[in-house]
Parts: structure tokens; C-alpha cells; sequence
């Protein structure tokens, strides 16, 4: 059995692999949900679209970036964190 690796990600890969032993893929660490998916059980978000950031794990590029997640007040009440409804200008 053989497996053909296009040479575009072949150069990505071989030197991560000589050098760490492994791939290293980025990572934002966060939990997204899309907006829509909400909106359809009947919430009322400030947005039509974009995704709510679930939770944010700590240590992680979103935690370093400041992202708020969905936080839980001892009452029960839900608070709403960030909303991504764009990245670099990209909708």
C-alpha cells in the first residue's frame, strides 16, 4: 500500500517533522458555536450571524487574545462573551 502526499504539503510538513519529531498545527483554543444554531432554538443574539465563543480553554491563542466565553452566574443566569463575526476583514 503506497499514499501520495501532494509536494505543496510535503515542504510544510518535513521540516516540522525533523525538527520536532511531530506536526504542529495551530490551534485557537476555543469552543465556537454559529449564532444560528442558537437563533434557531430561540434565542435573541445581537447578531444574524458569526459565531458565540462557547468557552475558552486557558494557556491557549484565544485566552492570550482576551476571548470571553459564555460564563454562568451563580443564580443560573447565562452571560454572553465575544461574538466572531469577522476575521481580518473576512465575513
Amino acid at each position: 500500500m503506497g499514499f501520495a502526499i501532494p509536494v505543496n504539503i510535503a515542504k510544510r510538513v518535513v521540516p516540522q517533522l525533523i525538527q520536532f519529531g511531530e506536526v504542529r498545527r495551530p490551534k485557537l483554543g476555543a469552543n465556537l458555536l454559529p449564532v444560528a444554531s442558537l437563533s434557531d432554538q430561540g434565542a435573541r443574539l445581537p447578531v444574524t450571524t458569526g459565531l458565540i465563543v462557547r468557552n475558552v480553554v486557558q494557556g491557549t491563542s484565544a485566552s492570550q487574545a482576551g476571548l470571553k466565553g459564555l460564563s454562568q452566574d451563580p443564580s443560573g443566569n447565562v452571560s454572553l462573551g465575544d461574538i466572531i463575526i469577522s476575521i481580518d476583514g473576512e465575513i
